[in-house]
């Protein structure tokens, strides 16, 4: 579930709940420095200095040594994706982060002064804030991927094609790095001001913190590597040649590999083919996928057996034929060992086929569990612009469910749009022309921050368009939205949305 910010008015019920939310809430980088100086304002006006310039100092010690390198890191990534909306964002946080720690560094001074503390009082609460940073430079490196829409552990689990474990690993390089920019500095920071007031013993402790950290991110990098492995090995499946190989070759852990990259990207011609396999492992597989997600290939199938009548392999096309004929209820007047001149005016007569199939709406597949585990039933949706206050449809629960939209987005005349969601829990966004279709919105997290919006230059016409979504807990929204550049942002409209329904 996605927070909002929180106002509290205790200082101890505010600490304990602000670092039990750390490994697991968006806002802990802004809540626990924004909570804090709440706090300390309450506290100011109440008198109580010493209490506040211990809030200040907390807040602007989380800012240095969390918030900021967060950002920073942020930033260098953003950089390197060429995105500079999100990096400009960075940089105006980075800056605000910096102003708000060097006013409260100020005040924490005045207060101590204005409370005409002594060292040993000082010394009591900044042993509290001392485990208080602790438990948040622990556990922040292992948080962020969260909050940049990436789930490591579900990708590494469950994960069936390259991109899944390219993200992972990036997810994995960028724990270690946090721990190199947040956790280490921090605990060498405070291992010297431990050995400036005379406490060596806890100094070394805390020094003795830094190879443990190390150790830790050098492990993150090796599941980063690991991961990149699998993704190269993975990468192999995106050639239709080599799956339609693998699947008819001897070493059954190919094939399992082929056919989960078929069943991931609903490949329903290839899978037609494998469920004929003289395999039965192939057949068996590939009947069950085929079961399985009767509604998402419902939805997809004539899309996808008109692309297959142009496929390389002439098995592909045969089965694409049977299929479309059955399908379209009349012979196609085409031969799968057609020359590609007449495999090409085929699938141009078989596209504005499918036009006349069209309907208004996407083809939505509702699932229970939030990673598609099992198909419920299927509807077409006009829009997408759902925020709901219970379960969608009886047949699912409230909470842990998924949806597929599949279909077509209209684009009215040529120029720049911004793609937006808004979206609680997680979304994923894919347009183009299949079978290249581009991700360009991945906010899969319960507390993603990492952004949900996507300018792309579109010719007019039509352009295939997939969403999935999954909702975990609680409140449950997702509203799809454009901007054109010359217009305003709205919810795409029911007339731009299509699907095939035959």
């Amino acid at each position: 579930m996605k927070t909002k910010h929180g106002t509290w008015n205790l200082l101890p019920v505010v600490v304990v709940l602000a670092f039990t939310l750390i490994s697991s809430h968006s806002w802990a980088v802004y809540g626990v420095p924004i909570i804090n100086l709440k706090q300390s304002e309450l506290l100011e006006r109440g008198g109580k200095y010493l209490q506040a310039a211990a809030a200040r100092e907390l807040a602007a010690d989380f800012y240095k040594f969390v918030s900021i390198p967060q950002f920073e890191d942020d930033l260098e990534y953003f950089l390197s994706i060429g995105e500079e909306g999100k990096a400009q964002f960075c940089r105006n946080t980075i800056s605000g982060f910096a102003r708000s720690m060097r006013l409260c560094y100020k005040k924490a001074e005045e207060n101590r002064k204005k409370a005409k503390v002594t060292k040993e009082q000082m010394d009591k609460y900044r042993k509290r804030n001392r485990m208080r940073m602790l438990a948040g430079c622990e556990v922040y490196p292992l948080m962020h991927n969260g909050q940049m829409g990436v789930d490591v552990g579900a990708l590494e689990k469950n994960g069936a094609v390259a991109e899944d474990f390219e993200k992972a690993a990036q997810g994995r390089e960028r724990t270690a790095r946090l721990y190199e920019k947040i956790t280490i500095p921090w605990v060498l920071y405070e291992a010297g001001v431990l050995e400036k007031d005379g406490k060596t013993e806890l100094a070394s402790e805390f020094r003795g913190k830094e190879d443990s950290y190390r150790q830790k991110a050098e492990k993150s990098r090796q599941k980063a590597a690991e991961n990149l492995r699998k993704a190269a090995e993975l990468r192999r499946f995106e050639d239709e040649e080599y799956i339609a190989n693998a699947l008819d070759g001897d070493d059954a852990s190919i094939r399992e590999l082929a056919l989960k990259k078929l069943i991931r990207d609903a490949n329903y011609p290839v899978l037609m083919k494998a469920a004929r396999s003289a395999y039965q492992d192939v057949s068996q597989m590939a009947k069950e996928a085929l079961e399985n997600n009767k509604e998402l290939f419902a939805a997809l199938r004539a899309d996808l057996l008109v692309l297959a009548l142009s496929s390389g392999s002439i098995d592909i096309r045969r089965v694409a034929i049977d299929e479309l004929e059955d399908l379209a209820g009349t012979t196609l007047g085409y031969s799968p060992d057609a020359d590609m001149e007449d495999r090409a005016a085929a699938l141009a007569q078989w596209q504005d086929w499918l036009k006349t199939k069209m309907k208004n709406g996407l083809a939505g597949i509702y699932y229970k569990g939030k990673n598609f585990e099992k198909e419920v039933f299927a509807r077409a949706d006009k829009v997408i612009d759902f925020e709901w206050k219970k379960e969608p449809h009886k047949s699912l629960p409230k909470d842990k469910f998924s949806i597929r939209w599949i279909g077509k987005i209209s684009i009215p005349k040529a120029g720049k749009y911004t793609l937006s969601v808004k979206v609680d829990d997680g979304a994923k966004i894919w347009i183009g022309k299949m079978p290249d279709l581009k991700e360009i919105i991945y906010d899969w997290s319960e507390y993603s921050y990492a952004g949900n919006k996507r300018e792309v230059h579109l010719e007019e016409g039509l352009y295939d368009l997939r969403i999935e979504y999954f909702e975990n807990s609680k409140n449950a929204t997702m509203k799809l939205f454009w901007e054109p550049e010359d217009g305003k942002k709205q919810i795409v409209p029911k007339e731009n949305l299509f699907h095939v329904s035959l």
